[in-house]
């Protein structure tokens, strides 16, 4: 059963993006025990709120994948 959003916290999805960049929604998904509509939506907002998100998004074909800042500087 997956957790609830409240019960991951940013830095937990800040360590799962910054250890499968460029990370599919799923693959972070089961690295933190949320769903995967969860945690689009968790990552949505923090990279459409801050102005200086840690984590950003790129399509590539169909795909969409999370990329931290760390390792890959937002376009």
């Amino acid at each position: 059963m997956a957790a609830s959003e409240g019960d991951v916290t940013d830095e937990e999805l800040r360590a799962a993006v910054k250890d499968l960049t460029p990370a599919g929604t799923q693959e972070v998904a089961d690295r933190v025990g949320l769903s995967r509509q969860g945690v689009d939506n968790r990552l949505r907002r923090i990279e459409d709120r801050h102005p200086s998100p840690w984590v950003w998004s790129k399509k590539i074909g169909p795909t969409k994948v999370w990329l931290h800042a760390d390792h890959v500087a937002p376009r």
